[in-house]
């Protein structure tokens, strides 16, 4: 399963309301959206691998930053 999430801003309450989804997922592409409420996109990052998950990262020129993740355990 693969999860693609671009939420202009709202990715970080979008997954953090749904915690319970993280774990079904086995792929995520999120692009990350810094937002006066969680400043640096990077604080994800530890989310999904203390969710199980190897997470790479790129940051684009807009600011943002792309984050893929792969669930490496079940």
């Amino acid at each position: 399963k693969l999860m693609k999430i671009d939420i202009e801003g709202g990715e970080y309450d979008f997954l953090l309301k749904n915690e319970r989804l993280i774990r079904k997922v086995k792929y995520y592409y999120i692009e990350l959206h810094p937002t006066r409420d969680y400043p640096n996109p990077l604080d994800l990052k530890d989310y999904f691998v203390l969710n199980g998950y190897k997470v790479f990262t790129y940051k684009l020129p807009n600011g943002c930053y792309d984050m893929i993740c792969n669930r490496i355990n079940n």
